[in-house]
């Protein structure tokens, strides 16, 4: 049975990563606990990126600092399953596909990845996510990879769809760094960064959670007479616009979203394991 001190890792490790205090960071959802080989998985990283990985023990502590392009990252194993209850809304519409959620269910470990230093700017944000999801990606079979839980948005996808959306976002996350706009429907907005409602019909509010991963903040919609889908569209394409133009926003802005409608922004300081928040004032809901 794994230790308390074990869990508190894990715990810390999504409270961190959810809380606004950290970039992005995933696990690895492992079937088999065993050690990782560096050597192994520098190769299998710079096979796919076609560049130089480096992945080296650090110290005497079990842990993995890994290399990309000279970003260093930190890896380590933690040997029991992550808790259900972190995956009850997390799952995607591949769910039930090819068992993966009996896979979730019984996997015995876990494998913590995490950049060593903060983004400079959103873009290189958007990079760093995609190396992050090719790291995990490339995670020796003999460890049986099942998952990727990404911690910021707490969303759960099997390893294969991982890859997938490394590979369908790598040209625009590349172009996106080197200052390239308007191109967040070729990045996996919907896996990053996830629109929570609450609420119903007749009043609700909503919040993202995993963009201030990304911007430093994260949305706040305060109760208002929208509907759920409305409010949801509202949030999304706010996010969007941020990814196709970056971290924009700022307290007192004043954003026209049409039909008349004009919201004002402001800001909400980070507190104990909650991320700043930009909250979206208007004059037509309950504030």
């Amino acid at each position: 049975m794994a230790g308390l001190s074990e869990r508190s890792d894990t715990m810390a490790a999504i409270n961190v990563h959810q809380s606004g205090l950290a970039g992005a960071g995933l696990f690895v959802l492992l079937g088999d606990p065993r050690r990782l080989a560096p050597e192994a998985w520098a190769e299998a990283l710079t096979n796919r990126l076609g560049e130089g990985a480096r992945a080296s023990p650090s110290g005497d502590t079990g842990n993995l600092l890994i290399e990309i392009d000279g970003a260093p990252h930190i890896a380590f194993t933690i040997d029991h399953a992550v808790p259900a209850t972190e995956f009850t809304d997390g799952f995607g519409a591949q769910a039930d596909d090819d068992g993966f959620r009996e896979a979730v269910e019984s996997h015995r470990a876990h494998l913590v990845l995490s950049p060593l230093a903060a983004p400079a700017s959103m873009a290189a944000a958007v990079g760093g996510a995609l190396r992050l999801l090719d790291m995990a990606v490339t995670v020796p079979a003999d460890c049986q990879p099942v998952g990727v839980f990404w911690l910021p948005s707490g969303r759960l996808v099997p390893l294969h769809v991982a890859g997938l959306i490394a590979d369908g976002a790598r040209e625009a996350a590349a172009a996106v760094e080197r200052g390239a706009t308007g191109l967040a429907r070729e990045l996996p907005v919907g896996f990053w960064v996830r629109i929570q409602l609450a609420g119903g019909e007749g009043l609700v509010a909503g919040r993202t959670r995993g963009l201030a991963s990304f911007t430093g903040f994260e949305l706040d919609l305060p109760v208002s007479t929208r509907t759920p889908q409305a409010a949801h569209d509202l949030l999304a394409s706010l996010v969007g616009y941020l990814f196709d133009q970056g971290p924009v926003f700022a307290p007192g802005q004043r954003l026209d979203i049409g039909n008349g409608e004009v919201l004002t922004l402001a800001a909400v300081p980070a507190a104990e394991r909650a991320p700043p928040l930009m909250v979206l004032r208007d004059g037509g809901g309950l504030q």
